[in-house]
């Protein structure tokens, strides 16, 4: 991503007046894959649908917490086309850690430097829309809801992918990725008032693609062990409130760490959320007319 100074406001998006039910944008992980957030985020607004919350777990607390301070799909999708792996990860030679006793393969720094340069706050009460940020307790397993104080160690908590990444210590936890407990978090959004939930899965359930190696290895595994919780959810919360996630195929061999062509995937996230999302909403009209 392109640096910016602190001082420097971003570009930011004017939020439509809400007439409609309480809407939450729900974003989950699924590392470079979370491109496709921003095309839906481009899709909603243009839409003009109004966010009210933003629930967010794993590469989506990135997005997640860029949105809700405020910032546009245009300036949010030219942060990611400038993206690289280094500006995640930071240097090659960072498997060198595992020599030293390191809990993880990379350091969180580079990450950390680089949310420290384009978000314009650093708490949650600074946010212009609310945020939940899930982050996973290392001990019990148990999802944990992050919604005040310290929002970059939050993000970094809730992409603290085991084993890539280092644990964050938060009140007296230490967290991990918020993928591991609960990816797509649409019970946190409707448990928080939303009758309205949209989103849009990272991946789609398939073989494994591309080369086999130890990022491919925990990004395949990572999917398969979240399918199940989001399809339960799905059932349960499916009366509860309208839900909006849309699981689209992309043919793509991007891996879990691949940010130099992840951007590919912003304008058929867009397109593919921006005709699903026009179909579902006006059905969603029509069945509520004849309620009426």
């Amino acid at each position: 991503m392109e640096s910016r100074t602190p001082q420097q406001k971003p570009t930011l998006v004017c939020r439509p007046k809400r007439t409609g039910p309480l809407t939450a944008l729900v974003l989950g992980g699924g590392g470079s894959r979370g491109a496709v957030g921003v095309g839906l985020y481009r899709a909603i607004v243009e839409l003009g649908i109004p966010i009210d919350l933003v629930v967010s777990s794993s590469i989506g607390a990135v997005n997640g917490a860029l949105i809700a301070a405020g910032m546009a799909p245009a300036k949010l999708e030219e942060c990611w086309k400038a993206l690289r792996r280094c500006d995640v990860v930071g240097s090659h030679w960072q498997f060198l850690r595992l020599f030293t006793g390191s809990s993880s393969l990379y350091s969180n720094e580079s990450l950390r430097r680089l949310l420290r340069c384009h978000l314009p706050v650093r708490s949650f009460s600074e946010l212009r829309i609310p945020l939940v940020i899930v982050g996973t307790d290392l001990e019990t397993g148990r999802a944990m809801a992050l919604s005040e104080g310290d929002l970059i160690e939050a993000v970094l908590a809730s992409t603290a992918l085991p084993g890539l990444f280092p644990p964050i210590l938060w009140k007296g936890r230490n967290l991990v990725d918020g993928g591991l407990s609960d990816n797509v978090p649409i019970d946190l959004a409707v448990g928080r008032g939303a009758k309205r939930v949209i989103g849009m899965l990272c991946g789609c359930a398939k073989g494994f693609v591309g080369p086999m190696n130890i990022v491919s290895v925990v990004g395949q595994s990572f999917s398969l062990a979240i399918n199940a919780r989001y399809r339960c959810d799905m059932g349960v919360y499916g009366s509860r409130a309208e839900l909006h996630i849309m699981e689209p195929c992309f043919e793509s061999a991007l891996n879990l760490l691949d940010f130099d062509r992840a951007w590919t995937l912003i304008e058929p996230a867009y397109q593919y959320a921006l005709r699903t999302l026009r179909k579902q909403l006006e059905e969603s009209r029509e069945t509520s007319l004849e309620r009426a």
